[in-house]
């Protein structure tokens, strides 16, 4: 029963994991360069995101969660076999 709770908990934390990878990383980038047309030195602060049009992980999230469900199932069955043991 412990090992089907364990089993449980780490695919629980599977689907979390998916869950957060759908929301792309912010990158920020910071730098300077040469104006050659002011002939001085210039900083840059740059920020990016990429836009999940196509691609929000829906189906490793839905795969994620079938094994949590799984995983419950496999526990519910192990629980009945030993009360019947």
């Amino acid at each position: 029963m412990r090992l089907a709770q364990l089993q449980i908990i780490q695919k629980e934390a599977a689907l979390g994991l998916e869950k957060t990878q759908r929301i792309p990383d912010l990158t920020v980038s910071v730098g300077s360069q040469y104006s050659e047309t002011d002939r001085e030195r210039v900083n840059v602060v740059g920020l990016s995101m990429p836009i999940p049009l196509f691609d929000r992980n829906q189906g490793k999230i839905l795969a994620a969660a079938r094994r949590a469900d799984q995983s419950r199932a496999q526990r519910n069955a192990s629980e009945r076999r030993l009360r019947s043991e």
